[in-house]
C-alpha cells in the first residue's frame, strides 16, 4: 500500500507554460501505507507525445481540470546487491564487503556514495522488539576498482547468506 491522494490538474496553458500544475482537491484526503512521503509530480506536455494524455483534443489542452488518484511512493535509498568480500587469490578478509550499487558505474559516480549508511536487513524466526526483521549497520568506505563496486564495513560482519542479497544505500549522511 502506498501514498494515495486526490488531486486537481489544472489544464489551463498557454503558449509559454508548458507544464499542467497540480493542487490538491478541496475534499482530497492522505491514507498513508508502507511508502514514502507523498512529492508533488508535474507533467510536462511536450511534442512527443502527439496529444494531451487528459484529454482526447490533439491541438489544444482541455480547459476544465481532471480528477486523478496519484499513487506515488518516494524511496529514500538507493538499491544495492552484496557481491561477496574483498579478497586475494587465497585469502578472504570478511571485515569488508563489496556491494554494487544501482546506477553507479564507475569509479567518478562512487565519490557521491562515500560515507553514506548502508542496511543489510533480514528476516530471523523469533521475535525481538516487535519485529522479527533485523538490521546491520554499514557504511560506504571507497571505491573497489573501477566499475563502481565499492568497500563498504558493516558493525558486525555480514553472514555468507547475504552474498547476492539486498542492501539499502541510504541517502544520508550529507557531504553536500
Amino acid at each position: 500500500m502506498k501514498w494515495t491522494r486526490s488531486v486537481v490538474v489544472d489544464a489551463n496553458l498557454d503558449a509559454s507554460n508548458t507544464q499542467l500544475r497540480i493542487r490538491p482537491f478541496p475534499f482530497g484526503f492522505f491514507s498513508k501505507g508502507l511508502g514514502g512521503r507523498p512529492t508533488p509530480l508535474y507533467y510536462t506536455c511536450g511534442p512527443w507525445w502527439g496529444r494531451c494524455h487528459f484529454c482526447t483534443n490533439t491541438s489544444a489542452h482541455c480547459s476544465s481540470p481532471l480528477l486523478l488518484n496519484i499513487f506515488q511512493a518516494v524511496r529514500l535509498y538507493v538499491k544495492g546487491v552484496v557481491l561477496g568480500f574483498k579478497r586475494g587469490i587465497r585469502n578472504q578478509y570478511c571485515h569488508t564487503a563489496l556491494i554494487k550499487i544501482q546506477g553507479v558505474e564507475d569509479s567518478k559516480d562512487v565519490d557521491f556514495y562515500l560515507g553514506k549508511k548502508i542496511a543489510y536487513i533480514y528476516k530471523a524466526h523469533t521475535e525481538k522488539k516487535g519485529s522479527k526483521y533485523r538490521v546491520v549497520w554499514g557504511k560506504v568506505c571507497r571505491a573497489h576498482g573501477t566499475n563502481g563496486v565499492v568497500r563498504c564495513k558493516f558493525r558486525t560482519n555480514l553472514p555468507p547468506k547475504a552474498i547476492g542479497g539486498p542492501v539499502r544505500v541510504m541517502l544520508y549522511p550529507s557531504r553536500i
